[in-house]
């Protein structure tokens, strides 16, 4: 009989336990259910803000390229800056020349100007100034 006693006492045990066992997994479960509704709304908000920044990435993508198309390529430029260099270099040689000619012009203006009345005749032949 003893035995049976103990044997009774363990399975009224056994079955608190198994209540208590059942109350906590029951409040585990409401902790699960929270804690995945929260989830799944934090989910559904970083898929909306994905959505946002991936629109944000579209729209800078577009605008990268329709800048790239508008850029010149490095070769033209290289072309570009070449002839602004010749024809700077054909500038300093034209000015060169033309205050060559300045200076030549200068000195058969100082030939022919006429040394009473300082004007350079026009026309020709000239073999008096008419103003004496």
């Amino acid at each position: 009989m003893p035995l049976s006693r103990e044997i009774m006492a363990l399975k009224g045990k056994i079955a608190e336990d198994e209540m208590k066992n059942q109350k906590e997994i029951a409040a585990l479960n409401l902790i699960i259910e929270e804690n995945n509704t929260k989830h799944q709304a934090f989910i559904v908000s970083l898929k909306a803000q994905h959505e946002i920044e991936l629109a944000e990435v579209n729209a800078c993508n577009e605008n990268l390229t329709s800048l790239m198309e508008e850029m010149v390529p490095a070769s033209r430029i290289a072309e570009l800056e070449s002839k602004i260099k010749e024809n700077h270099v054909k500038f300093l040689n034209l000015q060169t020349e033309a205050e060559k000619f300045t200076h030549i012009c200068d000195q058969l203006n100082d030939k022919i100007e006429c040394p009473v009345c300082m004007e350079i005749p026009r026309g020709g032949p000239v073999y008096a100034c008419p103003n004496g």
